[in-house]
């Protein structure tokens, strides 16, 4: 319910324990949902909760951060906007937004039995050795070029024979494909021009093993799943 508390504060509806929902939610989906919003940073504790005067309703419990305006301008899942907003920040939201997507449909990738061997030969030179998520970029590049490309996706001939060739699921990769050209205009319509967009901080302190485009990525990630640290 994270996504709908958010779009409720936003629009100053009140406590969502309050509100005359048909078939109100459990209290614990509630509760679940105001933690991850917590979590992410997108809200806080209203100081005057509770309060009325002048016969209003009394204040909502919880109030937007500068964070939390921002997402709930996004119509998208809460971690994903989350994602998005400190890729903007962190100068990767090209492969962020492809990532973003990613993470929204099922593995492309296929093994059918009577070709496991090939599959896992062709899907390897994908491998990130550190990184899943790199990995699935590295197989978006492969396919559909760099992602400043957006609008320029390949022809569907085109793309089933990649899919063929790499063992990959062609409705799948269709998915991903459309799933990213919606979250690309979602950007842009809610104010995100991404050919303006900032670019990687030089860090002051070179990592040996990773880019510092490699760590901002990640730190971009990992803003929106902070319970899965460690997991």
């Amino acid at each position: 319910l994270a996504e709908v508390i958010l779009r409720m504060i936003a629009l100053k509806l009140g406590n969502m324990a309050d509100f005359p929902f048909v078939d109100p939610p459990p209290s614990r989906q509630i509760k679940d949902g105001v933690d991850l919003l917590t979590e992410l940073g997108a809200i806080v504790p209203n100081p005057h909760a509770g309060k009325t005067g002048d016969g209003k309703p009394a204040a909502a419990a919880h109030v937007l951060t500068d964070h939390g305006r921002l997402m709930a301008r996004i119509p998208l899942e809460p971690r994903l906007s989350k994602m998005l907003i400190s890729a903007w920040d962190r100068g990767c939201i090209q492969e962020v937004a492809v990532i973003a997507a990613a993470l929204t449909i099922a593995d492309p990738r296929e093994k059918p039995r009577d070709a496991f061997t090939k599959a896992e030969g062709a899907h390897r030179k994908f491998n990130d050795p550190a990184s899943d998520f790199i990995t699935l970029y590295n197989i978006w590049r492969a396919c559909f070029g760099d992602t400043g490309e957006a609008k320029a996706f390949v022809r569907a001939r085109d793309l089933k024979k990649f899919c063929a060739a790499q063992f990959m699921s062609f409705k799948r990769m269709r998915e991903w494909r459309d799933v990213h050209e919606q979250i690309i205009d979602i950007l842009d319509e809610s104010g995100f021009d991404l050919a303006a967009s900032p670019a990687v901080k030089t860090s002051k302190n070179p990592d040996n093993l990773f880019s510092d485009r490699y760590i901002a990525i990640h730190q971009s990630i990992l803003s929106g799943f902070l319970s899965n640290i460690a997991v």
